[in-house]
Protein backbone atom coordinates (compact mmCIF):
# COMPACT_ATOMS: atom_id res chain seq x y z
CA UNK A 1 0.00 0.00 0.00
CA UNK A 2 1.00 3.28 -0.29
CA UNK A 3 0.87 6.28 2.63
CA UNK A 4 -1.42 7.91 2.52
CA UNK A 5 -1.01 11.70 4.01
CA UNK A 6 -4.00 13.46 5.44
CA UNK A 7 -4.22 17.01 5.25
CA UNK A 8 -5.78 20.09 6.78
CA UNK A 9 -8.05 20.25 4.71
CA UNK A 10 -9.59 17.14 5.77
CA UNK A 11 -11.60 20.20 8.28
CA UNK A 12 -13.12 21.25 5.52
CA UNK A 13 -15.55 18.58 5.47
CA UNK A 14 -17.99 19.86 7.62
CA UNK A 15 -21.11 17.85 6.44
CA UNK A 16 -19.85 14.80 6.59
CA UNK A 17 -21.19 11.87 9.00
CA UNK A 18 -19.32 9.38 8.43
CA UNK A 19 -15.37 8.65 7.66
CA UNK A 20 -13.75 5.52 6.76
CA UNK A 21 -9.65 5.53 6.80
CA UNK A 22 -8.94 1.65 7.09
CA UNK A 23 -5.53 0.01 6.05
CA UNK A 24 -4.35 3.34 4.32
CA UNK A 25 -1.15 3.40 6.03
CA UNK A 26 -1.72 6.67 7.51
CA UNK A 27 0.69 8.20 10.33
CA UNK A 28 -1.61 10.83 11.45
CA UNK A 29 -4.43 12.53 12.13
CA UNK A 30 -5.03 16.19 11.87
CA UNK A 31 -5.64 18.53 14.47
CA UNK A 32 -8.59 20.00 12.05
CA UNK A 33 -10.44 16.99 12.27
CA UNK A 34 -12.57 18.13 14.91
CA UNK A 35 -14.18 20.79 12.88
CA UNK A 36 -16.30 17.78 11.71
CA UNK A 37 -19.12 18.27 14.06
CA UNK A 38 -21.52 16.14 12.00
CA UNK A 39 -19.53 13.27 12.20
CA UNK A 40 -21.50 10.32 14.16
CA UNK A 41 -18.37 7.61 12.75
CA UNK A 42 -14.84 7.44 12.47
CA UNK A 43 -13.11 4.44 11.76
CA UNK A 44 -9.54 4.54 11.17
CA UNK A 45 -8.36 0.77 11.53
CA UNK A 46 -5.20 -0.80 10.65
CA UNK A 47 -2.77 2.01 10.33
CA UNK A 48 0.71 2.59 11.96
CA UNK A 49 -1.45 5.55 14.33
CA UNK A 50 0.63 5.59 17.81
CA UNK A 51 -0.75 8.91 18.85
CA UNK A 52 -4.39 10.81 18.28
CA UNK A 53 -4.92 14.08 18.20
CA UNK A 54 -6.55 15.73 21.02
CA UNK A 55 -9.20 17.65 19.15
CA UNK A 56 -10.66 14.11 18.21
CA UNK A 57 -12.73 14.50 21.32
CA UNK A 58 -14.30 18.06 19.97
CA UNK A 59 -16.59 15.44 17.69
CA UNK A 60 -19.37 15.98 19.62
CA UNK A 61 -21.99 13.59 17.54
CA UNK A 62 -19.28 10.65 17.49
CA UNK A 63 -21.04 7.69 18.03
CA UNK A 64 -18.61 4.75 17.06
CA UNK A 65 -14.97 5.41 17.09
CA UNK A 66 -13.08 2.33 15.60
CA UNK A 67 -9.42 3.03 16.19
CA UNK A 68 -8.05 -0.99 16.38
CA UNK A 69 -4.90 -2.63 15.12
CA UNK A 70 -2.91 0.89 15.72
CA UNK A 71 0.29 1.42 17.66
CA UNK A 72 -1.93 3.78 19.83
CA UNK A 73 0.21 4.17 23.14
CA UNK A 74 -2.20 6.49 24.84
CA UNK A 75 -5.92 7.19 24.57
CA UNK A 76 -6.76 11.44 25.12
CA UNK A 77 -7.16 12.30 28.81
CA UNK A 78 -10.46 13.97 27.75
CA UNK A 79 -11.82 11.41 25.87
CA UNK A 80 -14.72 11.48 28.00
CA UNK A 81 -16.19 14.42 26.79
CA UNK A 82 -17.52 12.17 23.51
CA UNK A 83 -20.45 11.70 25.25
CA UNK A 84 -22.28 10.24 22.64
CA UNK A 85 -20.47 7.34 22.09
CA UNK A 86 -21.91 4.01 22.04
CA UNK A 87 -19.47 1.68 20.54
CA UNK A 88 -15.43 2.00 21.39
CA UNK A 89 -13.55 -0.16 19.46
CA UNK A 90 -9.28 0.19 20.51
CA UNK A 91 -8.41 -3.25 20.29
CA UNK A 92 -4.78 -4.29 19.13
CA UNK A 93 -3.08 -1.71 20.19
CA UNK A 94 -0.42 -0.75 23.16
CA UNK A 95 -2.54 1.10 25.92
CA UNK A 96 -1.45 -0.02 29.11
CA UNK A 97 -3.72 2.66 30.71
CA UNK A 98 -7.32 4.42 30.36
CA UNK A 99 -7.66 7.85 31.09
CA UNK A 100 -9.88 8.31 33.89
CA UNK A 101 -12.53 10.49 31.77
CA UNK A 102 -13.40 7.05 30.20
CA UNK A 103 -15.90 6.63 33.11
CA UNK A 104 -18.16 9.57 31.49
CA UNK A 105 -19.42 7.54 28.41
CA UNK A 106 -22.52 6.50 29.80
CA UNK A 107 -23.43 5.75 26.38
CA UNK A 108 -20.81 3.09 25.51
CA UNK A 109 -22.86 -0.03 25.36
CA UNK A 110 -19.92 -2.19 23.39
CA UNK A 111 -15.96 -0.89 24.66
CA UNK A 112 -13.64 -3.62 23.17
CA UNK A 113 -10.43 -3.40 24.12
CA UNK A 114 -8.44 -6.85 23.96
CA UNK A 115 -5.29 -7.48 23.00
CA UNK A 116 -3.40 -4.51 24.68
CA UNK A 117 -1.06 -4.19 27.68
CA UNK A 118 -3.41 -2.99 30.16
CA UNK A 119 -2.55 -3.68 33.66
CA UNK A 120 -4.55 -1.41 35.88
CA UNK A 121 -8.57 -0.01 35.41
CA UNK A 122 -9.88 3.43 36.70
CA UNK A 123 -11.17 2.96 40.42
CA UNK A 124 -14.82 4.20 38.82
CA UNK A 125 -14.81 2.05 35.70
CA UNK A 126 -18.45 0.34 37.24
CA UNK A 127 -19.92 3.79 36.09
CA UNK A 128 -19.59 3.02 32.49
CA UNK A 129 -23.67 2.31 33.83
CA UNK A 130 -24.95 1.34 29.88
CA UNK A 131 -22.44 -1.09 29.05
CA UNK A 132 -23.64 -4.91 27.02
CA UNK A 133 -20.54 -6.18 26.17
CA UNK A 134 -16.62 -5.20 27.49
CA UNK A 135 -13.39 -7.18 25.89
CA UNK A 136 -10.84 -6.97 28.01
CA UNK A 137 -9.05 -10.37 27.09
CA UNK A 138 -5.09 -10.57 26.21
CA UNK A 139 -4.31 -7.78 28.93
CA UNK A 140 -2.02 -8.00 31.25
CA UNK A 141 -4.33 -7.58 34.56
CA UNK A 142 -4.06 -8.57 37.37
CA UNK A 143 -6.98 -7.42 39.96
CA UNK A 144 -9.58 -5.31 39.05
CA UNK A 145 -11.43 -2.02 40.47
CA UNK A 146 -13.84 -3.12 43.85
CA UNK A 147 -16.99 -1.36 42.01
CA UNK A 148 -16.75 -3.59 39.38
CA UNK A 149 -19.24 -6.07 39.96
CA UNK A 150 -22.06 -3.09 39.77
CA UNK A 151 -22.26 -3.40 35.99
CA UNK A 152 -25.88 -4.19 35.95
CA UNK A 153 -26.61 -4.04 32.18
CA UNK A 154 -23.37 -6.46 31.43
CA UNK A 155 -24.08 -9.45 29.28
CA UNK A 156 -20.66 -10.53 28.00
CA UNK A 157 -17.67 -10.02 29.67
CA UNK A 158 -14.14 -11.31 28.51
CA UNK A 159 -11.23 -11.16 30.99
CA UNK A 160 -9.39 -14.48 30.01
CA UNK A 161 -5.82 -14.35 29.36
CA UNK A 162 -4.82 -11.94 31.94
CA UNK A 163 -3.09 -12.02 35.06
CA UNK A 164 -5.72 -11.40 37.53
CA UNK A 165 -5.03 -12.99 41.22
CA UNK A 166 -8.79 -12.71 42.51
CA UNK A 167 -12.03 -10.86 41.77
CA UNK A 168 -13.78 -8.63 43.85
CA UNK A 169 -16.21 -9.81 46.18
CA UNK A 170 -19.14 -8.38 44.30
CA UNK A 171 -18.74 -9.90 41.13
CA UNK A 172 -21.41 -12.31 41.14
CA UNK A 173 -23.88 -8.66 41.45
CA UNK A 174 -24.03 -8.46 37.77
CA UNK A 175 -27.31 -9.82 37.31
CA UNK A 176 -27.49 -9.70 33.14
CA UNK A 177 -24.38 -11.32 32.46
CA UNK A 178 -24.61 -14.52 30.22
CA UNK A 179 -21.22 -14.94 28.76
CA UNK A 180 -17.99 -14.58 31.39
CA UNK A 181 -14.78 -15.88 30.07
CA UNK A 182 -12.19 -16.58 32.92
CA UNK A 183 -9.61 -18.56 31.78
CA UNK A 184 -5.98 -18.21 31.48
CA UNK A 185 -5.42 -16.58 34.44
CA UNK A 186 -3.96 -16.79 37.92
CA UNK A 187 -7.27 -17.34 40.37
CA UNK A 188 -7.22 -19.69 43.10
CA UNK A 189 -10.48 -19.19 44.06
CA UNK A 190 -13.72 -17.44 43.15
CA UNK A 191 -15.85 -14.75 45.60
CA UNK A 192 -19.11 -16.90 46.74
CA UNK A 193 -21.82 -14.92 45.66
CA UNK A 194 -20.13 -15.82 42.13
CA UNK A 195 -22.88 -18.73 42.14
CA UNK A 196 -25.72 -15.81 42.07
CA UNK A 197 -24.85 -15.43 38.26
CA UNK A 198 -27.49 -16.41 36.72
CA UNK A 199 -26.09 -18.44 33.44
Amino acid sequence: NIPIKLTDDIGGLTELSELIIETSEIREIPETIGNLQKLKSLNITSNPISLLPSSITELANLEKLSISKNNIIDLPENIGDLTKLIILDASNNILDTLPESITSLNQLTDLFLENNIINTLPTSFSDLSSLIELRLNNNKLESLPDSFGEFEKLVLLYLNNNQLNALPENFGNMSNLQKLYLNDNNLNSLPENISNLKS
